[in-house]
Protein backbone atom coordinates (compact mmCIF):
# COMPACT_ATOMS: atom_id res chain seq x y z
CA UNK A 1 0.00 0.00 0.00
CA UNK A 2 1.39 3.66 -1.04
CA UNK A 3 1.81 6.49 0.90
CA UNK A 4 -1.40 7.63 1.87
CA UNK A 5 -1.49 11.64 0.00
CA UNK A 6 -4.94 13.12 1.65
CA UNK A 7 -4.40 13.97 5.14
CA UNK A 8 -6.53 14.81 8.02
CA UNK A 9 -3.87 17.43 10.40
CA UNK A 10 -4.88 16.57 13.71
CA UNK A 11 -4.69 19.91 16.22
CA UNK A 12 -0.94 18.98 17.29
CA UNK A 13 0.31 18.94 13.65
CA UNK A 14 -1.07 22.20 12.93
CA UNK A 15 1.13 23.43 16.18
CA UNK A 16 4.05 23.62 15.53
CA UNK A 17 4.39 25.77 13.29
CA UNK A 18 7.06 23.86 11.83
CA UNK A 19 4.82 21.28 10.49
CA UNK A 20 2.10 23.66 9.81
CA UNK A 21 4.05 25.17 7.34
CA UNK A 22 5.56 21.65 5.96
CA UNK A 23 2.36 20.13 5.17
CA UNK A 24 1.00 23.35 3.74
CA UNK A 25 4.07 24.22 1.22
CA UNK A 26 3.74 20.26 0.27
CA UNK A 27 -0.15 20.67 -0.08
CA UNK A 28 0.32 23.62 -2.48
CA UNK A 29 2.68 21.89 -4.60
CA UNK A 30 0.61 18.88 -5.27
CA UNK A 31 2.36 16.47 -3.38
CA UNK A 32 -0.63 15.90 -0.58
CA UNK A 33 -4.35 17.23 -0.19
CA UNK A 34 -5.11 18.65 3.10
CA UNK A 35 -7.99 18.36 5.38
CA UNK A 36 -9.27 19.79 8.77
CA UNK A 37 -12.08 21.44 10.45
CA UNK A 38 -13.13 24.11 12.05
CA UNK A 39 -13.06 22.41 15.59
CA UNK A 40 -9.01 21.77 15.34
CA UNK A 41 -8.23 24.80 14.04
CA UNK A 42 -9.63 26.14 17.10
CA UNK A 43 -8.18 23.95 19.36
CA UNK A 44 -4.70 24.34 17.90
CA UNK A 45 -5.36 28.19 18.23
CA UNK A 46 -6.63 28.59 22.08
CA UNK A 47 -3.17 25.92 22.82
CA UNK A 48 -1.13 28.63 20.88
CA UNK A 49 -2.65 31.67 22.91
CA UNK A 50 -2.09 29.61 26.38
CA UNK A 51 1.33 29.07 25.92
CA UNK A 52 2.00 32.96 24.82
CA UNK A 53 -0.16 34.79 27.28
CA UNK A 54 2.65 37.89 26.66
CA UNK A 55 1.71 38.11 22.93
CA UNK A 56 -0.10 41.24 22.09
CA UNK A 57 -3.60 42.00 21.43
CA UNK A 58 -2.59 42.62 17.63
CA UNK A 59 -0.20 39.36 17.52
CA UNK A 60 -3.10 37.54 18.53
CA UNK A 61 -5.69 39.05 16.11
CA UNK A 62 -3.14 38.21 13.25
CA UNK A 63 -2.88 34.45 14.61
CA UNK A 64 -6.27 33.77 14.58
CA UNK A 65 -6.11 34.97 10.90
CA UNK A 66 -4.13 31.56 10.08
CA UNK A 67 -6.87 29.50 9.57
CA UNK A 68 -8.81 31.63 6.90
CA UNK A 69 -5.34 32.32 4.85
CA UNK A 70 -4.62 28.57 4.67
CA UNK A 71 -8.23 27.52 3.59
CA UNK A 72 -7.42 30.49 0.93
CA UNK A 73 -4.16 29.50 -0.30
CA UNK A 74 -5.82 25.60 -0.62
CA UNK A 75 -9.61 26.49 -1.75
CA UNK A 76 -8.99 24.27 -5.04
CA UNK A 77 -8.52 21.36 -2.50
CA UNK A 78 -11.66 22.16 -0.30
CA UNK A 79 -9.68 21.48 2.94
CA UNK A 80 -12.53 22.48 5.37
CA UNK A 81 -14.89 19.22 6.48
CA UNK A 82 -18.23 19.95 7.26
CA UNK A 83 -21.29 18.10 8.32
CA UNK A 84 -19.06 15.17 10.17
CA UNK A 85 -20.83 15.88 13.52
CA UNK A 86 -23.71 12.50 13.50
CA UNK A 87 -20.90 10.37 12.90
CA UNK A 88 -19.17 11.17 16.17
CA UNK A 89 -21.31 9.12 18.18
CA UNK A 90 -20.00 6.33 15.92
CA UNK A 91 -16.70 6.57 16.63
CA UNK A 92 -14.92 4.76 20.36
CA UNK A 93 -11.83 5.91 20.92
CA UNK A 94 -9.32 5.93 24.20
CA UNK A 95 -10.78 9.80 24.47
CA UNK A 96 -13.97 10.46 23.55
CA UNK A 97 -13.47 13.89 23.04
CA UNK A 98 -10.63 12.74 19.93
CA UNK A 99 -14.14 11.44 18.08
CA UNK A 100 -14.62 14.48 16.29
CA UNK A 101 -11.08 13.84 14.57
CA UNK A 102 -11.77 10.42 13.12
CA UNK A 103 -15.79 11.76 11.88
CA UNK A 104 -14.42 14.66 10.12
CA UNK A 105 -11.34 12.93 8.76
CA UNK A 106 -13.99 9.62 7.44
CA UNK A 107 -16.64 12.43 6.10
CA UNK A 108 -13.91 14.57 4.39
CA UNK A 109 -12.59 11.45 2.48
CA UNK A 110 -9.23 11.55 4.15
CA UNK A 111 -6.83 8.74 3.64
CA UNK A 112 -4.97 9.10 6.79
CA UNK A 113 -4.77 11.42 10.00
CA UNK A 114 -1.56 13.07 10.85
CA UNK A 115 -1.02 13.16 14.48
CA UNK A 116 2.05 13.15 17.20
CA UNK A 117 -0.34 11.45 19.42
CA UNK A 118 -0.61 7.66 17.70
CA UNK A 119 -1.68 6.00 21.08
CA UNK A 120 -5.26 8.04 20.92
CA UNK A 121 -6.03 6.42 17.69
CA UNK A 122 -5.69 2.79 17.73
CA UNK A 123 -5.51 0.63 14.50
CA UNK A 124 -8.62 -1.09 15.20
CA UNK A 125 -11.05 1.89 15.58
CA UNK A 126 -9.37 3.67 12.39
CA UNK A 127 -9.71 0.45 10.47
CA UNK A 128 -13.41 0.39 10.90
CA UNK A 129 -13.54 3.94 8.91
CA UNK A 130 -10.48 2.87 6.18
CA UNK A 131 -8.37 5.32 8.25
CA UNK A 132 -4.57 4.93 9.21
CA UNK A 133 -2.57 7.43 11.71
CA UNK A 134 0.31 8.89 10.44
CA UNK A 135 3.34 10.45 12.87
CA UNK A 136 4.53 13.29 10.99
CA UNK A 137 7.99 12.32 11.34
CA UNK A 138 7.65 8.65 10.07
CA UNK A 139 5.38 10.16 7.08
CA UNK A 140 8.21 12.91 6.07
CA UNK A 141 10.64 9.94 6.22
CA UNK A 142 8.77 7.69 4.22
CA UNK A 143 8.08 10.69 1.44
CA UNK A 144 11.19 11.63 1.43
CA UNK A 145 13.00 8.05 0.38
CA UNK A 146 10.61 7.67 -2.06
CA UNK A 147 11.56 10.38 -3.56
CA UNK A 148 14.92 9.29 -3.26
CA UNK A 149 14.92 6.35 -4.48
CA UNK A 150 13.13 7.33 -7.76
CA UNK A 151 15.16 10.69 -8.00
CA UNK A 152 18.35 10.46 -6.16
CA UNK A 153 17.08 13.78 -4.61
CA UNK A 154 13.85 14.04 -2.58
CA UNK A 155 13.61 17.57 -4.83
CA UNK A 156 10.03 18.58 -4.12
CA UNK A 157 10.40 18.30 -0.51
CA UNK A 158 13.69 20.04 -0.38
CA UNK A 159 12.08 22.88 -2.71
CA UNK A 160 9.18 23.73 -0.23
CA UNK A 161 11.36 23.35 2.53
CA UNK A 162 14.23 26.26 1.32
CA UNK A 163 10.91 27.91 0.42
CA UNK A 164 9.58 28.21 4.18
CA UNK A 165 13.26 28.40 5.55
CA UNK A 166 13.51 31.50 3.38
CA UNK A 167 10.60 33.45 4.47
CA UNK A 168 11.37 33.13 8.29
CA UNK A 169 12.28 36.56 9.27
CA UNK A 170 11.87 36.07 13.38
CA UNK A 171 14.36 34.95 13.78
CA UNK A 172 15.98 34.26 9.98
CA UNK A 173 17.44 30.92 9.97
CA UNK A 174 20.29 28.81 8.12
CA UNK A 175 20.28 25.64 7.02
CA UNK A 176 20.93 23.87 9.95
CA UNK A 177 19.56 26.49 12.20
CA UNK A 178 16.19 25.17 10.27
CA UNK A 179 16.84 21.48 10.64
CA UNK A 180 17.68 22.09 14.58
CA UNK A 181 13.94 23.80 14.60
CA UNK A 182 12.32 20.56 12.75
CA UNK A 183 14.19 18.41 15.36
CA UNK A 184 12.75 20.70 18.50
CA UNK A 185 9.18 20.36 16.66
CA UNK A 186 9.72 16.16 17.11
CA UNK A 187 10.58 15.58 13.52
CA UNK A 188 13.76 14.37 14.56
CA UNK A 189 14.47 10.76 11.80
CA UNK A 190 13.24 13.38 9.29
CA UNK A 191 15.80 15.95 10.65
CA UNK A 192 18.75 13.41 10.86
CA UNK A 193 17.96 12.73 6.78
CA UNK A 194 17.94 16.20 6.08
CA UNK A 195 21.20 16.92 7.23
CA UNK A 196 22.74 14.82 4.00
CA UNK A 197 20.86 17.54 2.03
CA UNK A 198 22.07 20.62 3.94
CA UNK A 199 23.01 22.62 0.95
CA UNK A 200 20.18 22.46 -0.80
CA UNK A 201 18.38 24.02 2.09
Amino acid sequence: MGLPRVLFLDACVLYPAQTRDIFVELALEGVVRLKWSVEVQEEWLRRLLEDRPHLSEEQRARLRQTPGKMAEALAAQEPLVEGYEFLIGQVSLPDPHDAHVVAAAFHGGAEAILTFNLADFPEETLGRFDLSAWHPDEYLVELAEGLIRHNALPGPLLSALKRIRERLKNPPLDPEGYIRALERAGLERFSALLRSFRPHL
